[in-house]
């Protein structure tokens, strides 16, 4: 309970200091506030200490899958907004956070046959004479 009340204080005061910082210097400080590694380093802490190694290293990991999709979610943002103002180009930004979510719900082991074997396509039920054989690429190109 103690973590996420530490979680509670950490993620309101860095708002709050993105948000003063914005209001009196400019974007790039505010930016750079907003950037810290503070929630990182304070979960990567509290999942180690209840998880251990493997437990920081997948949160690593993760944390690390995310950094392409930050980058483009800023990207597209910053291209939007002179188009089509803030709340669409946010939104649109925002919304590629979505890629890894339907990456990971994508099954990643698919059994293939080893390289140079026949695969036998079965025969559909649209088409069912349709019984072929295909050969590898080194075999038609011979």
């Amino acid at each position: 309970m103690l973590s996420y009340i530490l979680y509670f204080l950490v993620g309101g005061t860095l708002v709050s200091a993105v948000a003063y910082v914005g209001s009196h210097a400019d974007g790039k400080t505010a930016a750079l506030v907003a950037g810290l590694p503070v929630l990182f380093i304070i979960n990567m802490l509290l999942l180690y200490q209840h998880g251990g190694v493997s437990a920081g290293l997948s949160y690593a990991r993760g944390a690390l899958m995310y950094v392409p999709v930050f980058v483009a979610c800023v990207v597209v943002t910053m291209w939007l907004l002179p188009h089509v103002q803030m709340p669409l180009a946010l939104m649109a930004g925002v919304s590629l956070y979505l890629v890894p979510v339907v990456a990971r719900a994508i099954p990643h082991h698919v059994d293939l046959p080893p390289a140079g074997s026949q695969l036998t396509i079965p025969a559909t039920s649209a088409n069912p004479a349709a019984m072929q054989s295909v050969s590898s690429h080194e075999d038609s190109a011979s």
